[in-house]
């Protein structure tokens, strides 16, 4: 619904009459695609998508009729129009990248793996703190769009009062199996059985109490 809603709202903040605005049309489409979908009637859901596919680009080709030579108008729906083309255009299982929010275009879909919910839409930010009791634990959070690397994360907490962090040893979360982290044999992942015993064992227990709130 979004691709319509966007540019309908844009059209009417800025005088352009459009000569339907499919919105009625697209919501009833969005809803049968999803009942569809969860019946497993994929037949009905492809209809429903074509349905929104090509109300979506006669908007898109109406707008563009309407403010063709206009320079201020082509600037304010640039950016509009050719998310909402990226929108239309891209397919299921298509290579490379792919829009999935208009408001915030850096979402990507992550697999969780899930029976439930075997994907989620966001974006992977690691978070890195110690390990140890002290109050004052320093802790930092890479930046957006970053791959959950060792080799990212590391830098990161270096930068800070913890310089020697992967001299110790890493305690990580199962998102860092297959890691490249220079000094290997001193990270441990977390369910990890060989060469865990003692202090790392006892570490490893701990390291979820760490941080909480990250789900880390």
């Amino acid at each position: 619904m979004r691709p319509f809603r966007g540019p309908n709202r844009l059209t009417r903040r800025l005088g352009v009459r459009l000569r339907q605005s499919y919105c009625r049309v697209a919501k009833a489409a969005a809803m049968m695609a999803g009942r569809y979908a969860h019946a497993k009637q994929f037949g009905r859901h492809q209809r429903q998508l074509r349905i929104l596919r090509s109300r979506l680009g006669r908007i898109i080709r109406d707008i563009r009729r309407k403010i063709e030579g206009q320079p201020a108008l082509d600037e304010a729906f640039a950016l509009p129009l050719d998310r909402a083309t990226q929108i239309r255009l891209q397919q299921q299982r298509q290579r490379g990248w792919k829009l999935y929010s208009l408001h915030a275009p850096e979402v990507e879909c992550i697999g969780n793996g899930k029976a439930a919910a075997p994907y989620e839409f966001g974006v992977k930010a690691s978070i890195v703190t110690n390990n140890s009791r002290a109050p004052g634990a320093c802790s930092c959070c890479t930046p957006g769009r970053c791959p959950t690397t060792l080799t990212t994360v590391t830098p990161c907490m270096t930068s800070h009062r913890d310089t020697h962090w992967l001299d110790r040893a890493g305690l990580c979360r199962q998102g860092y199996r297959g890691h490249d982290a220079q000094n290997a044999r001193r990270v441990f992942i977390s369910g990890q059985k060989r060469g865990v015993f003692g202090i790392i064992k006892r570490e490893l227990r701990r390291r979820p109490r760490s941080s909480p709130s990250s789900g880390t």
